[in-house]
């Protein structure tokens, strides 16, 4: 995410190129980082890769990203440049509406790849990861591909963050923000697309509408709560009440 907001800025302001070309960029090279994060996935597991990719994003943002030691870190203001050369997107709303379409485009994507032989050889791969390879898929290979992925989605979202805020702040990448995603992956259900936007919707939502005194029963309690009744996830509730509904219909 920060290595995406990182070269779309640098790309829109000291290249001059639009954002669809900054956003191509630097999803190019945060599927690439992310491809040499994820070598390490092919031989640690659990506690050993969360330390290993924690311990990345400290080294990004303390010195990959630091200006002192890297002149190319954009450190001034980044204009919001137009989409495909002609479309303007530098108000609050038309950034709000391309983030919006840009969600949905990714989503409907995601959804296609879950459906897909990919999909379906990531979910036997985590499942029972002999018994896939005995049916032809490579454990090494779709391990990798799948860093790669998730790394274009999230510098794409850097992208898209740098181009609100008209400026790159290191402070907006701190790797304490790691434990928040990772809060909100496992609140809402970790192998899920609607459990990934349910968990945001709780954690960032007791910001908005929960006074500071109560957002402890979001954050802290809160989320002890929910995995304590429901240990799939809030996609899991939702599901379940989904597959009640389509039993009493069936009835």
């Amino acid at each position: 995410f920060a290595i995406g907001a990182a070269i779309t800025g640098f790309v829109v302001s000291e290249w001059g190129a639009d954002l669809f070309g900054g956003l191509v960029i630097a999803m190019v090279v945060g599927a690439a980082v992310a491809a040499v994060v994820g070598v390490p996935a092919l031989r640690l597991r659990g506690l050993y890769l969360a330390v290993t990719t924690f311990a990345f994003a400290l080294a990004t943002t303390s010195f990959l990203l630091n200006d002192e030691w890297f002149g190319w870190v954009p450190v001034d203001r980044i204009e919001r440049a137009p989409l495909l050369g002609g479309f303007e997107v530098s108000s609050e709303a038309a950034t709000y509406y391309l983030a919006l379409a840009v969600f949905v485009l990714v989503g409907l994507g995601l959804r296609g790849v879950r459906t897909s032989r990919f999909g379906r050889a990531l979910v036997a791969v985590r499942d029972n990861e002999a018994a896939a390879e005995s049916y032809g898929v490579d454990p090494v290979r779709l391990r990798l591909a799948a860093f790669s992925l998730s790394g274009a989605i999230a510098a794409l979202a850097g992208g898209l963050f740098v181009h609100h805020e008209r400026a790159f702040d290191p402070s907006s990448y701190s790797p304490i923000e790691n434990l928040a995603v990772l809060t909100m992956v496992v609140i809402g259900g970790m192998t899920s697309l609607v459990g990934a936007l349910l968990g945001a919707l709780a954690l960032l939502g007791s910001r908005w509408f929960l006074d500071p005194e109560w957002q402890f029963l979001a954050s802290g309690i809160g989320v002890l709560l929910i995995l304590l009744l429901a240990p799939g996830g809030l996609a899991g509730l939702a599901y379940r009440a989904r597959d009640a509904w389509l039993r009493r219909v069936a009835s």
